[in-house]
């Protein structure tokens, strides 16, 4: 299958936390991959998340990014984000 990505995503284990808008409550997350314009997701249950919500990055150091996204595809544990 042909690489349709503007950026190549280099494969990471990193935490993450998804910030639904909207939402008091925080989703735990494992961030599989990542480039400049988006990454892939796993975390338990995807589906009821809203199409745009803010992510933070923890970055191993401690440091912490945090991002825009909004959904690109998602299956049943995972879902590809790209940041706006």
């Amino acid at each position: 299958m042909p690489e349709r990505r503007k950026h190549v995503r280099g494969s990471i284990v990193l935490r993450g936390t998804l910030l639904p808008h909207g939402q008091s409550s925080v989703i735990s997350c494992t961030i599989r991959d990542i480039s400049e314009s988006g990454a892939r997701l796993e975390t338990a249950n995807p589906a009821g998340l809203p199409e745009k919500f803010d992510l933070l990055i923890h970055a191993q150091d401690g440091a912490v990014q945090r991002k825009h996204c909004k959904i690109a595809w998602k299956t049943a544990k995972e879902l590809g984000v790209s940041f706006a």
